[in-house]
């Protein structure tokens, strides 16, 4: 699990391949790709990607947790270069439906008793 002080809840390394597609302030599309979380919480994902993602894009994802495939829509945080030329994109979710959010929860409360 990666724990930082500043995080509202706790984060846990997970590699899940995702189709995303980003969009302008004007709702442009800007980009669209295959990246993989490597982390989760309940507010959000790291993104690995081989785009750049501006801060205040929006983002929408569709992640596959297990036998789950869950569609999520979040704003790009923050983005670095991480070498071999891939990104990270810290995304915030801003919108997901009530079975999505029940799906991720059962997804993360299964991580924390594998790491806990």
């Amino acid at each position: 699990m990666t724990a930082q002080n500043h995080r509202q809840t706790p984060r846990f390394d997970s590699l899940n391949l995702l189709v995303y597609t980003a969009t302008d302030e004007e709702g442009e599309r800007v980009a669209t790709g295959m990246g993989r979380t490597l982390n989760v919480s309940r507010l959000g994902i790291l993104l690995e990607t081989k785009d750049h993602l501006a801060s205040g894009q929006t983002v929408s994802v569709a992640i596959g947790f297990a036998e789950s495939l869950v569609n999520v829509i979040g704003l790009v945080t923050h983005c670095e270069p991480a070498g071999d030329g891939l990104f990270h994109a810290g995304i915030e979710f801003s919108s997901m439906s009530r079975q999505t959010a029940q799906i991720l929860e059962q997804y993360l409360q299964h991580w924390q008793g594998q790491q806990g």
